[in-house]
């Protein structure tokens, strides 16, 4: 399950943070037409999530915006589902942050051209 040439993890945190905020946004579904009502964002709120949780595994090259986006969305989702109660936040947070730490995979010749440019900055 854990592959170093894409964001596993991340993806799986996200892909769960959106499935609960998606849940509970159709749990209050009932109440997205009271007028005032704001449940209605729990639903678009989760559907761009799961949608971002699976850009993230397709696309891992964009995984710092992706992550970004995942946070900013995992914040915003208090608002019209209470984030999924509590946990779509929490994953949320969690699958941004390792989206956004994620590097890639570590490759012969990257490690070519950081020991190149490590002896370039003895010789100076």
């Amino acid at each position: 399950m854990l592959n170093s040439s894409r964001p596993v993890v991340a993806g799986i945190l996200s892909l769960l943070s959106g499935i609960f905020i998606l849940g509970v946004g159709l749990m209050l579904m009932s109440l997205s037409f009271m007028p005032g009502s704001l449940s209605y964002l729990g639903l678009l709120e989760g559907m761009v999530m799961c949608t971002l949780a699976l850009l993230l595994l397709a696309y891992p090259q964009f995984s710092g915006i992706l992550g970004a986006f995942i946070i900013v969305l995992a914040i915003f989702s208090i608002i019209g589902t209470l984030g999924g109660l509590v946990l779509g936040t929490i994953f949320g947070m969690a699958g941004g942050t390792l989206a956004v730490a994620w590097k890639g995979p570590v490759t012969e010749e990257s490690m070519v051209l950081s020991s190149d440019e490590d002896q370039s900055v003895l010789e100076a």
